[in-house]
């Protein structure tokens, strides 16, 4: 729950959808959550809220540990009456022999763990020992202390590790393949049928399951982020950029970018704000040490772990909003920023072309220069309509679609009928 991104406004509102409906809820995290991170970035109210009306919390790897022996011991995993939600279905793969599509759901931002297990990718191996879930690292060629020469880790052979990689995205396909699926987006939906267009489909003697992902939007504060910045008098020619400071997000383009408008004296400035994990702060001296580089730092502000409050602060001053990640499977900044006026420019790859008009999509950094310099002179009426775009995407119609489909499953209602209700919802 820490980062306090996508992923977690979804856990959250999911969170919220569930105790509506008077279920019991019980939270399972990797690390014991952030409170005061968690209200400073989603507000005290609503996390206070939430977080009153949760059953338990309970630790990742104590939990598999207790499920792995049940499962083993043959007492279907000790999951009897209980629907499994995995919000984190981008990263997490979570998946126990008893899962079916009656009994999971599985919000899969993008299937991103084959690509990661293709290139066996180190800094995902971190991640899944950080959450208990596997126990060992890449052997590496240190010596021992006594200096006899010999491998410290030698336990595990390249043999082995190819074994885990293998294991480890059949282990994520099967999750998928045994839960009903949501996404965020066209672009994830086709994404994930082609991961699993090799797999048969499943079949029940008693439902029938969808074999589509169900596509159900995260939720965005759109009422409240226009309610406090839409018309705004405030407005300088300033480009904003809303992101975490993780590798994965690609801000190296934001400062490349920011380099060539200030070579063409093109807007005031930049302002990159986003949330900061301890364990990304090499990246985040990587981004400040780049605008120096770059000769920018006069041109880029950077804000760290802003509130809610002040990041409206900031909404409130920009003109336009600038996304430097190729492929976002959703954009929740992205429809903040339109929710709020900014005008978006943002790459032509990604989900948020479910919602961003053709015009305001780059296919280039060159071209996302000539498309801000148009969009700083948007009169209020561009603003007002660019913000209309994304008012479906409230958090009320979220928390609708997934009390719908939690209901479905409850009931035990064939699937299938109810492909159409996330449509219906944010029509």
């Amino acid at each position: 729950m820490n980062p306090c991104g996508g992923a977690e406004q979804v856990a959250i509102a999911t969170i919220q959808a569930l105790t509506e409906m008077d279920l019991e809820v019980e939270l399972t995290v990797a690390r014991c959550p952030d409170i005061s991170r968690l209200r400073n970035a989603f507000g005290a109210r609503k996390v206070d809220v939430i977080f009153s009306r949760i059953k338990r919390i309970n630790l990742l790897d104590t939990l598999l540990t207790i499920q792995s022996k049940n499962c083993h011991d043959g007492n279907d995993c000790g999951i009897n009456d209980t629907i499994t939600i995995n919000t984190h279905g981008d990263v997490l793969p979570y998946y126990l022999p008893c899962f079916s599509k009656v009994n999971a759901i599985t919000y899969c931002h993008y299937p991103i763990v084959p690509g990661l297990a293709l290139r066996r990718d180190p800094s995902y191996l971190d991640y899944l020992r950080s959450l208990g879930m596997i126990k060992f690292s890449y052997p590496t060629s240190k010596v021992d202390t006594g200096g006899n020469g010999k491998i410290t880790d030698n336990r595990y052979t390249e043999n082995d590790y190819s074994l885990f990689w293998q294991d480890l995205q059949k282990t994520y396909l099967m999750m998928l393949k045994h839960s009903t699926i949501i996404t965020n987006s066209t672009f994830s939906k086709d994404a994930i049928q082609r991961e699993l267009s090799p797999m048969p489909p499943v079949s029940s003697s008693t439902v029938q399951v969808v074999s589509e992902p169900i596509v159900i939007p995260p939720p965005v504060s759109v009422e409240e982020f226009r309610r406090a910045t839409l018309y705004s008098k405030e407005r300088e020619d300033f480009v904003v950029v809303i992101s975490r400071f993780n590798p994965s997000k690609k801000l190296e383009n934001a400062i490349t970018l920011a380099n060539m408008l200030k070579k063409q004296r093109i807007g005031k400035g930049m302002i990159i704000a986003g949330g900061l994990m301890p364990e990304d702060s090499d990246y985040y001296h990587h981004i400040v040490n780049l605008a120096k580089e770059y000769d920018v730092s006069d041109y880029v502000k950077f804000k760290v772990n802003v509130t809610s409050d002040n990041l409206k602060t900031i909404l409130r001053k920009g003109k336009v909003y600038f996304h430097p990640m190729p492929g976002e499977p959703f954009g929740i900044s992205v429809a903040e920023a339109m929710s709020c006026g900014l005008i978006p420019i943002v790459p032509s790859v990604g989900g948020h072309n479910d919602f961003v008009p053709k015009r305001y999509r780059y296919v280039s950094l060159e071209d996302a220069v000539g498309k801000i310099s148009f969009a700083l002179s948007a009169s209020q009426e561009d603003r007002t309509s660019i913000s209309n775009l994304v008012t479906r995407f409230s958090e009320a119609n979220y928390v609708k679609s997934i009390q719908r489909l939690v209901a479905n499953v409850l009931q035990g209602i064939r699937a299938s009928d109810n492909v159409a209700y996330a449509e219906d919802t944010i029509a």
